[in-house]
């Protein structure tokens, strides 16, 4: 199992209309084989962090996820919410 790390800085006063349209991006990602782990924010902060896996090739099934209806159909797109992204392939420890 592959697990990526996604940490995402909120454009400020953003949290909420990001967090909606992050509930479907979940849904698209699990309509294509993913598992959502864990998703952590910090009003404060506008910080967002989750983590994501899929068992089988990663970049492969992400390049799946981007083309599909599903993702496209998200709108508005989550990325115009973010100031900056940060992805780090990571493995579990405990």
């Amino acid at each position: 199992m592959a697990h990526q790390l996604r940490s995402y800085r909120v454009k400020p006063g953003q949290m909420q209309p990001f967090l909606e349209v992050f509930d479907r991006v979940v849904e698209a990602r699990r309509a294509h084989g993913f598992t959502v782990d864990g998703v952590w924010y910090s009003d404060a902060d506008n910080v967002f962090t989750w983590v994501v896996s899929h068992d089988g090739p990663f970049e492969e099934a992400v390049e799946r996820y981007y083309e599909s209806d599903e993702r496209k159909a998200i709108t508005p797109s989550p990325v115009s919410f973010l100031d900056e992204v940060e992805t780090h392939m990571v493995q579990r420890h405990l």
